[in-house]
């Protein structure tokens, strides 16, 4: 007989074994055919194995007795099973940064991938790193891997990602108001240096509200202003990135 699991990969066992008084020799055989090397107790199934029927031929000798061949009854050996393969996201979870994935425990399994955006499949997105964008702000990305290997059932593990989170700008300078606070002059704004692809509007504040239409670097003062506090604001927008305020360190009061 044959203990064991008749799987790609399992480990068959043949009795009777020996013991004291007996010896025992083993054939393995495939579709009836001897399996050449195969002459232990033991036989580790192949992939070759798959689909194919396995059998175990002892001969029993004891002593002041003939010796005893006989053959087991067979089975076809089926898929085998892989283990469960463990699937890591590593990097960080935030806009521009690029996340890889690393697996182990693949017995030697081919791995392909799909990276996922709140569980659908992200276009393109099949490779072991993925670049984070701005369609991933806010958003749960996840992968799903997988593993293949011949005569094998397919396995698919998954592993998430908590949700990403915006970029920030590198470079957020204060702007700088220049001019004389008089009615009828014209006060002029310099933003500075900000990080490239950034849109900046503007506009500027009277008692910090907004002036309407007043959107542009420079503004005319006019007696609307007189007694008030002009300030500039920027706000600077990116698409993934945290949007950003930055208002003029100084304020002007118009006078006459």
């Amino acid at each position: 007989s044959i203990v064991g699991k008749f799987q790609v990969g399992e480990t068959l066992t043949a009795n009777p074994q020996p013991n004291a008084s007996t010896a025992v020799t083993y054939k393995w055989l495939r579709d009836g055919k001897v399996i050449s090397g195969a002459l232990s107790s033991t036989y580790l199934i192949a992939t070759t194995d798959f689909g194919k029927s396995i059998s175990v031929s002892t001969v029993v000798n004891q002593t002041n007795f003939f010796p005893t061949t006989s053959t087991s009854s067979s089975s076809v050996v089926g898929f085998g099973a892989l283990p469960s393969p463990t699937v890591t996201i590593t990097g960080t979870a935030a806009m521009g940064n690029t996340l890889l994935v690393s697996t182990s425990n693949t017995s030697g399994s081919s791995a392909s991938y799909q990276w996922l955006r709140d569980g659908q499949a992200i276009s393109g997105a099949t490779r072991t790193s993925y670049k984070l964008s701005a369609g991933d702000v806010n958003r749960d990305i996840s992968i799903k891997v997988l593993f293949k290997k011949t005569a094998y059932t397919p396995v698919t593990s998954y592993a998430t990602k908590l949700s990403v989170s915006p970029g920030y700008f590198n470079m957020t300078p204060t702007p700088n108001v220049t001019g004389q606070a008089l009615v009828n002059k014209l006060l002029t704004a310099t933003t500075g240096t900000w990080d490239s692809g950034v849109k900046l509007t503007y506009a500027w504040l009277r008692n910090s509200e907004v002036i309407p239409s007043a959107s542009l670097k420079s503004y005319k003062l006019s007696l609307s202003d007189l007694g008030s506090t002009i300030s500039f604001r920027v706000t600077a927008t990116k698409p993934g990135y945290e949007t950003v305020i930055r208002i003029s360190a100084v304020s002007a009061t118009v006078t006459k």
